[in-house]
């Protein structure tokens, strides 16, 4: 079936059309997506959020999970593409954020605090890990789900403790509409990107000096309120961008790398939403900013 991609980006206040998707802000990804495979809300696996109810079951599902040690404490240098192998037409990283952070003492601080976050016990018992995020219209909270992308999840733990996403803004909202030749909406993308270190939510510009390797899990579905890390073309290139769904987008499973879900302000994200639509209508609204983020063992 032939199909045609319909994309609408909100970014820095402004509405982009872009060509196709695969990631946050990239192209096409390496294998076509399809309208096939999709699950309603009611199927996707248990650590999948309903999308009506804003908010998941936690305590009771991570009791279920079997958490390996050894496959969720990976050393900084083996979770990381090798630094002599960058991504291509990569760029250099910024000297320092948008909101003044020096980006080696950031990056200096996820290498040094990347052992100390565990996501077991020393008996072997789950580690429950929240991030509060506060912002300008209310609060967000996020469940990190190790189990799905110990790697990722880490070192977006690793940058919340550092303090680097305070002052960050939800920079893009990203928008597609994959249409058969009929007209006909076969699949939806709807996703809020925050984390960005040039505060512009560009493609290529999520990068602190160090990309990530790719992450799957077959339990990992794109549901609403989940929680992942934005990537570029290639897909070992997550960093310090992140993306709240706020979509049913099967479609993209396997895709892009999921590390968290919302369990508590999802109204809140709805929101970030509508003001950055006003703001891409041409009313004067500025970006959402984080005011305050932090990582808690629960």
């Amino acid at each position: 079936m032939d199909y045609a991609k319909y994309i609408r980006t909100v970014s820095a206040g402004a509405f982009l059309l872009l060509p196709a998707f695969a990631g946050c802000g990239s192209s096409s990804p390496s294998e076509p997506a399809t309208a096939s495979g999709f699950q309603s809300a009611s199927t996707v696996a248990p650590t999948a959020i309903a999308a009506q109810g804003g908010s998941a079951n936690s305590s009771a599902e991570k009791d279920s999970v079997v958490l390996n040690a050894s496959a969720l404490s990976l050393p900084f240098e083996s979770a990381v593409r090798p630094a002599d192998q960058p991504p291509a037409n990569a760029g250099r990283p910024p000297d320092t954020t948008f909101t003044g952070l020096p980006v080696y003492k950031i990056m200096r601080r996820v290498q040094e605090d990347w052992p100390e976050i565990r996501f077991v016990d020393d008996s072997g018992k789950p580690l429950r890990w929240l991030v509060d995020l506060n912002t300008d219209l209310g609060a967000i909270q996020i469940e990190i789900l190790p189990q799905l992308a110990p790697n990722h999840a880490r070192n977006f733990l690793a940058l919340v403790r550092a303090g680097y996403y305070r002052g960050m803004r939800f920079d893009r909202v990203r928008q597609e509409e994959l249409v058969d030749v009929g007209g006909k909406e076969s699949a939806r993308l709807d996703q809020l990107e925050a984390g960005c270190p040039l505060g512009t939510g560009e493609s290529g510009s999520g990068s602190l000096g160090y990309w990530l390797k790719h992450e799957t899990s077959e339990q990992a579905h794109h549901v609403v309120g989940m929680v992942g890390a934005c990537r570029d073309e290639e897909s070992d290139t997550g960093g310090a961008r992140f993306f709240i769904l706020m979509s049913e987008s099967p479609h993209l499973d396997g895709h892009q790398v999921i590390f968290g879900r919302v369990t508590r302000g999802l109204e809140v994200a709805r929101a970030i939403m509508i003001q950055a639509h006003g703001a891409g209508a041409g009313a004067e609204k500025p970006p959402v900013t984080i005011k305050e983020i932090v990582a808690r063992k629960d």
